[in-house]
Formats: C-alpha cells, structure tokens, sequence
C-alpha cells in the first residue's frame, strides 16, 4: 500500500533557495517600479523664464511680460553683465563699498511681471563698473542676462 502511494504522489514544488531567489527578485522589481512612479512627483522641472527686457538708456531697464506665478525675491536674482573679457554677476544683494545695491529695482523689492530697475555705479572691486559709461573697468559692457532661482533659461538684451 505504501508504493501505490508513493508512485501517485509527485513532487512538483520549487525548491527554497529559487523560491527565495524568486520572491527576493519580485520584491526588487516591485520597489523600483513605486520608486519610478512616487520619485517623479517630488521632482518639478523647472519653468522656462519668458519675458522682454527693454534697454531704456544707459544701464536702465525693464522687465515686461515675465511669465513667473509668483514675484522673485530680490536674493533670488542674478544679472550678469558681459563684456569683451569675461561676465560680472551681480547677485539680489550686491552692494557697493558704502552698502547701496549696485542695482535698484523701481519697484517694491520684488521682480514681478513688470519690473523697472536701473545698474549704478560700483566701485568695491577690481575693476569699477559704471553703467552710466556702459563699461566694466576698461571693457565696454556688451549685454545684460537675466537669471531667476528656480526657474530654467534666461532674459538678455545686447547693448
């Protein structure tokens, strides 16, 4: 009775290290595929700055039709000035050797959709900047960029 038995019954289970191979491999698959779909959302690409700069005459300018849902702090704000040797970044907080802002926003503090501000002089470096004359030290000032915080591309205007 016992070989009847034993001849029906047939083993047809995997055996433990390929279960555990397997089951390892599934929990893998599993957790990057949550990872793919959860890390996407964290993860905002940045928004394209669109506007106009309008030169306004000597370093005076404004900004007009900026495409930002909320107004930029002024520390979030580049400008780079180019010239024939190189650039000058001037950061929201920039200030002269007497503390003024080496550029001044004609409005409340912000950069927003409509933003008048003006380059000034500087004279705390190397070389001196003067946007009256258009020049770093002896360059002649060739073109101004715009760079926001958190935002992709730029606003220029050559000179």
């Amino acid at each position: 009775m016992n070989r009847i038995n034993s001849l029906n019954r047939k083993e047809n289970a995997v055996s433990p290290v390929i279960a555990t191979i397997l089951m390892v491999a599934i929990t893998v698959v599993l957790a990057a595929t949550l990872y793919m779909m959860v890390g996407d959302f964290g993860t905002a690409t940045a928004q394209n700055l669109t506007g106009n700069l309008v030169h306004r005459g000597n370093l005076r300018f404004e900004i007009s039709s900026l495409q930002i849902p909320n107004s930029a702090e002024l520390s979030d704000v580049e400008i780079i000035v180019l010239h024939e040797d190189g650039e000058l970044n001037i950061n929201g907080d920039w200030a002269d050797d007497e503390g003024n802002h080496i550029w001044n926003l004609l409005s409340d503090e912000r950069m927003t959709t409509s933003t008048r501000f003006d380059l000034t002089k500087y004279t705390g470096g190397e070389h001196e900047f003067d946007g009256s004359n258009l020049t770093y030290g002896v360059w002649e000032i060739e073109e101004v960029v715009i760079r926001i915080d958190g935002y992709g591309g730029v606003l220029r205007r050559e000179l």
